[in-house]
């Protein structure tokens, strides 16, 4: 039916709404629609690396896939390559130079989310927990300057 009425591609999470972030995604749905229909599927759910994007695309035969949460707690996800603490670091200190330069609304507590969720493969002896507690910008980067 979506084909017949011009549809250029169809976009398919394989978790319904009720199950939320409780199973893990059905690929082998989304590989079924694929199969069934001439049109480009984009698939999604579960996709945690660079390479298991690439994987659920030769598997599932889609013509893409898309990245949802994984792209808060890492946003190089799109590069095919392991970012050392240093690069990690910097990229953490890129997000806090674009939000001061492009958000309109100032929020340090939505700045220390994302800084916390973006340093979750850092390896360090400080308590990463203890930069939600910072109450000053430039604190927050002599913290993270620290691990």
């Amino acid at each position: 039916m979506l084909e017949s009425s011009k549809v250029r591609a169809i976009f398919i999470h394989g978790r319904t709404a009720q199950q939320k972030y409780a199973r893990k995604a059905n690929w082998t749905v989304i590989k079924q629609c694929k199969d069934k229909i001439s049109i480009p599927v984009i698939g999604n759910g579960d996709i945690k690396t660079y390479a298991q994007g690439i994987e659920r695309m030769k598997e599932s035969g889609c013509d893409g896939v898309m990245i949802g949460r994984e792209a808060k707690y890492c946003p190089w996800i799109f590069s095919n390559k392991r970012l050392s603490n240093n690069d990690i670091k910097n990229q953490i200190f890129r997000f806090i130079e674009l939000y001061e330069l492009n958000e309109n609304r100032f929020s340090l507590n939505e700045i220390k989310d994302e800084c916390f969720r973006m340093s979750r493969e850092i390896k360090t002896k400080y308590n990463k927990r203890k930069l939600k507690s910072l109450s000053k910008l430039d604190d927050i980067r002599k913290y993270i300057s620290n691990w």
